[in-house]
């Protein structure tokens, strides 16, 4: 029984090797980065603007890398494109985008990376991924209970959620430096599971928030107005990331997100006051 067991395993391992073969190698500043691709699984460089916003902030900002909300690790490649030796702490509940990412790490051999395999939330309990899609991977999937109105489910996720507070001993996080934040719908739930790191590290934070198209979206409104609240209680500046499609033109700095239906203005660094000084260069009024 014991040899059929054995034989049985390998001949699994066997399948899911066959399935990985490495799709290509993409080049990030001086650093080829390899994507291996397994099943229908595979990273690929999306918002390549962001690494021209990492390269300025990066040398802006010492310490840990904080990603919540991995998916696949688009962000993690960028990060590791730019300083590959940034130390780097990701989280992601979806158990398909953890299993992927840790061979990603694996394949590149990336060092002083950590992941997390849970959400972070405003309490501690299992929680429903909805995905619009029928991805395992979907990057469009939200911990917010019919956070897309009217759009249909295709499939549900039990995952585990944990407050910030309550699982920060198994990793260390003594100094963070960023903080990427990239969630669907629940920025709010993890700007408050992360409130006291951002209190007392004040970390660059960047942030997607969706639109709120109008006043008549009542819950994303609110949503977005708390968000504000909380960054200008923490002494933050807020500034929206200007783009020319693939490429990073700069920071616009804005008193309040405001309602608006762009999805190309969704993407925004939420800076300590007591750093945008020192972002002149990129930062306009």
């Amino acid at each position: 029984m014991l040899k059929k067991e054995i034989l049985r395993k390998l001949k699994r391992k066997a399948i899911l090797l066959n399935y990985m073969t490495f799709k290509k190698v993409i080049k990030i500043e001086d650093n080829d980065i390899k994507i291996p691709t397994i099943s229908d699984l595979s990273c690929t460089l999306t918002e390549a603007w962001m690494i021209g916003l990492l390269k300025h902030l990066l040398r802006k900002k010492q310490g840990a890398f904080f990603d919540v909300g991995i998916n696949l690790g688009q962000t993690l490649i960028k990060v590791k494109g730019v300083e590959l030796k940034r130390k780097y702490i990701g989280f992601e509940p979806n158990p398909t985008c953890v299993f992927y990412v840790k061979k990603l790490i694996e394949k590149n051999q990336f060092e002083d990376c950590t992941i997390v395999p849970v959400g972070l939330f405003t309490e501690d309990k299992m929680l429903s991924l909805e995905c619009l899609t029928d991805s395992e991977f979907d990057s469009s999937a939200s911990l917010i209970e019919n956070f897309r109105s009217g759009q249909t489910i295709y499939r549900r996720i039990l995952v585990p959620c944990f407050r910030f507070e309550n699982i920060r001993d198994t990793v260390n996080s003594d100094n963070v430096g960023i903080v990427k934040i990239d969630v669907e719908g629940a920025e709010l739930e993890v700007v408050k599971s992360l409130y006291q790191l951002l209190k007392t590290q004040q970390p660059i934070v960047l942030l997607e928030i969706l639109p709120v198209y109008s006043t008549e979206n009542t819950m994303r409104k609110e949503r977005q107005e708390e968000l504000e609240r909380i960054f200008n209680e923490l002494n933050y500046s807020f500034f929206r990331v200007e783009k020319d499609k693939n490429t990073f033109v700069g920071l616009k700095k804005i008193e309040n997100i405001g309602i608006h239906s762009d999805l190309n203005q969704c993407d925004y660094v939420f800076m300590p006051n007591e750093l945008v000084s020192e972002i002149q260069n990129i930062a306009r009024e």
